[in-house]
């Protein structure tokens, strides 16, 4: 069982973040996107129900709709975990799920071609300023532990993210790192600096033949 969270980061001891306290009630967890297989909701869904077999009550509000969205319901049913689906809703509307939530999801499967995926979602997440649950390998995870946005869980680990639940209701949630976040968002995606980096790129092609 492997969690990353932004208070490990060893190499900025000055970062440590302050803590958003859990008050009484479960804590607050949204999943915004498409619920396909890729995502690996389902793992999630047991997750909350491993929580409270832990004694920590979590309420996971699902938000967009996919081809899994059935079996997701269904085994929330079986399981007798309190999950919210909500389907699509208004790009106007999605700044008031992130503020009802501690802390939303970020998840994909544990399959090869993933790992070379961000989701853009995460990149939303960053500058918005919401404690990330990085369910991710590869690239996508490396970012959440470069930018100190959240915590990293390897993706499958039920244990590993009901742990991680538990730890933020009983600890509290810390309070993403939004300038280095927005900072690195705004080296990593602005169009200048992509500009710049494939320009660079058709430079050392150049070099290269010539």
């Amino acid at each position: 069982m492997a969690v990353t969270t932004a208070v490990e980061d060893e190499t900025t001891p000055e970062a440590v973040p302050a803590l958003r306290a859990i008050a009484d009630g479960p804590l607050r967890v949204v999943y915004l996107g498409t619920t396909g297989r890729a995502q690996g909701l389902d793992d999630v869904i047991r997750s909350v129900a491993r929580a409270a077999e832990l004694g920590v009550a979590v309420h996971l509000r699902i938000v967009g709709s996919g081809a899994a969205e059935g079996a997701l319901r269904e085994l929330a049913a079986q399981l007798g975990t309190p999950v919210e689906f909500l389907g699509h809703v208004q790009q106007s509307q999605v700044r008031d799920h992130y503020a009802w939530a501690h802390t939303a999801v970020v998840s994909l499967r544990d399959w090869k071609p993933l790992e070379w995926t961000v989701p853009s979602k995460l990149y939303e997440l960053m500058q918005e300023g919401v404690y990330v649950t990085a369910v991710v390998r590869g690239e996508a995870a490396e970012i959440v532990r470069q930018t100190l946005v959240g915590s990293v869980v390897p993706p499958g680990d039920v244990e590993a993210l009901a742990a991680l639940w538990v730890t933020l209701s009983e600890s509290g949630v810390p309070l993403p790192a939004t300038d280095r976040s927005r900072a690195w968002l705004a080296e990593h995606t602005a169009y200048d600096a992509l500009a710049g980096a494939y320009t660079a790129l058709l430079q050392q092609v150049r070099i290269r033949r010539g």
